[in-house]
């Protein structure tokens, strides 16, 4: 009987987790993953059938356990629910690799917000109940890459008009305690017995999702996705021009201000959707300067993560000598010679 094992892509967010599962869903729902490959969605995942799917359920088997009794029983149901689900896609990867001769099935999951979960070894007793072996796959991206994607999807996003200022001081002050950017820290709790864990730097400027896509299944040695061409040739969230996100600013801004007139949410909501096609239709043509954190905000990011970044090339030891890692390193210490340009007037910021 075919052996089967879990590979997950743990995040963090904006280190290409949609990419990697839209190429991944698409080749699901196509059929045309290889041989005893499972990419569970529909049926084999809580029924979602959604465009592009991804595994969040994975998050409450890394949790901490809840003090409250109340809390401990939803906990527990949705770990009864997970264990489920689990169960169902590894049937369906030993079954499909015994249908096509392969010696072994892999189920293949992604869930960003796990990097930060504080019980990994949880996770992974979990699966261990149902898989063979347990891949992990980390995506570092440079902090001030990271996080400069983190504040413009803020902007972008019209689900929180409140989010419309790429203030990085702020960020850094409300996430000093999640610190999701912390490699290092990331790295000495996921590195445990029962799992590997894969680290990867990510690939800045990559035109599409396959370079990322095939980095990731070549690091647990796994066949790659025929990658539809429509996936390949675009990134799934184009990067904004300055201009398109300082306008999305200035309809959220009075928007917020003047949400209390009849209509006005209704008609801001319009003027908001229609700027952002516009900008959307111009970063995918590739017509604009993607917007970067400025130079002074990129020295903040980069001192608040010096040290553990320090500690991360440590922890990497001689893989941190390779090419791509010190060119994420150059960037991340703050070694990449930029240009510098004035400090932009309040009327000109975001």
């Amino acid at each position: 009987m075919p052996t089967v094992r879990a590979v997950v892509h743990i995040g963090p967010m904006k280190t290409g987790t949609t990419a990697f599962a839209a190429a991944a869903s698409e080749a699901q729902r196509a059929q045309t993953l290889p041989a005893g490959m499972v990419y569970p969605m529909g049926t084999l995942w809580f029924g979602d059938d959604r465009s592009v799917v991804k595994h969040h359920q994975l998050n409450a088997g890394a949790h901490g356990r809840p003090a409250a009794r109340r809390a401990r029983e939803r906990q527990q149901a949705g770990l009864d629910e997970l264990e489920r689900a689990l169960a169902t896609a590894v049937d369906a990867a030993r079954s499909r690799a015994a249908a096509t001769g392969a010696a072994e099935g892999a189920i293949v999951l992604v869930a960003e917000g796990l990097s930060h979960q504080k019980n990994p070894r949880r996770l992974t007793a979990l699966l261990r109940r149902h898989v063979d072996r347990v891949d992990y796959v980390l995506v570092a991206r440079a902090q001030p890459r990271a996080i400069g994607s983190i504040l413009a999807h803020g902007v972008k996003d019209v689900g929180a008009p409140q989010r419309y200022r790429l203030d990085v001081s702020d960020h850094l002050a409300r996430s000093a305690r999640a610190r999701r950017y912390d490699y290092a820290q990331i790295v000495e709790r996921w590195r445990h017995d029962g799992a590997a864990l894969h680290v990867l730097p990510f690939p800045e400027g990559a035109p599409g999702t396959t370079l990322l896509t095939d980095a990731v299944l070549d690091a647990v040695d796994l066949p790659r996705l025929p990658v539809a061409e429509s996936l390949a040739a675009k990134r799934t969230h184009p990067s904004f021009s300055q201009e398109g996100l300082r306008e999305l600013a200035r309809i959220k801004r009075q928007w917020r201000r003047l949400a209390w007139l009849p209509g006005a949410e209704e008609r801001y909501q319009r003027r908001f959707a229609e700027a952002w096609e516009r900008h959307h239709r111009a970063a995918r043509r590739g017509e604009v300067a993607p917007w970067r954190l400025p130079p002074r905000d990129v020295r903040l990011v980069i001192a608040a993560y010096a040290e553990s970044n320090q500690r991360f090339r440590d922890l990497l030891a001689a893989e941190a000598d390779t090419p791509a890692w010190r060119d994420w390193f150059a960037l991340a210490l703050g070694d990449e010679p930029t240009t510098p340009t004035p400090a932009p007037t309040p009327e000109e910021s975001v």
